[in-house]
């Protein structure tokens, strides 16, 4: 009977995560995760950066594929404190795969993004 029992709670909170990531995961939350996303990211937000980054990279939930403005984003991540040599790989394979004209694009928008982002004041 014990054994009965543990099943079939594993089986109703198994059936409630399911539910759960359903409701995370509908285009609606999707598109308001972006936003916050790019909030975060506009805030400075290191991780946001990357994430979105790789949205824009390899498509993510309901993110656009933007190779232009991957590439702009890994340029800014490199500008941060915390880029790592994981980020400059990212920059080399996804940055490196653009021809010059679309490459001086990203350069452009990489500009534009570090006026906006906000920096930590002290």
């Amino acid at each position: 009977m014990a054994y009965i029992f543990k099943t079939q709670c594993r089986i109703n909170v198994a059936a409630a995560l399911a539910t759960a990531l359903m409701l995370i995961f509908t285009p609606a939350h999707a598109a308001e995760n972006l936003a916050v996303l790019k909030q975060k990211a506009l805030a400075g937000d290191y991780q946001a950066q990357r994430n979105l980054a790789f949205g824009y990279s390899d498509r993510f939930s309901d993110q656009k594929k933007n190779p232009v403005l991957a590439c702009a984003w890994r340029m800014v991540i490199l500008t941060t404190e915390q880029a790592d040599e994981t980020d400059m790989s990212n920059y080399n394979t996804y940055c490196g795969k653009l021809p010059p004209d679309l490459l001086s694009i990203a350069q452009m928008k990489a500009e534009l993004l570090l006026k906006h982002i906000d920096t930590p004041r002290q």
